[in-house]
């Protein structure tokens, strides 16, 4: 699939829910599936998503890299209004091993960290 660069912050909610309603799952599990392929000794202690859009690929990061702090920033509040359902609806709240979960919007920021019981 040929991706191109899009022009504009998609910052209007009836964009933001068109780019919402397609389907990225494919390319978006292989970018992650590469990345921890190209990068073995990656820690994953700090992610830093810059244009993370509806947080798709910054929630893959997430679940990948267990313990993992991650941020993802974009410029599209309407996106990121996405993000944040999208990031409670995936459970970054509480999970079923005990583990603590935060999530902290702060304005064109949004985080979430998942820190492990046994986890530094």
């Amino acid at each position: 699939m040929k991706r191109l660069s899009e022009e504009e912050l998609m910052d209007l909610p009836l964009h933001a829910q068109a780019y919402a309603n397609a389907d990225f799952s494919e390319p978006n599990s292989k970018f992650v599936a590469l990345f921890s392929e190209k990068f073995p000794a990656f820690n994953g202690r700090h992610i830093i998503d810059i244009g993370c859009g509806l947080a798709d690929i910054t929630v893959r990061l997430a679940r990948r890299y267990a313990r993992a702090k991650v941020v993802g920033l974009d410029g599209a509040d309407a996106m990121l209004e996405i993000a944040r359902k999208s990031i409670l609806r995936h459970r970054f709240g509480q999970s079923s091993r005990g583990s603590k979960m935060a999530h902290r919007p702060r304005g064109k920021c949004l985080g979430f960290g998942i820190i492990s019981r046994g986890g530094k």
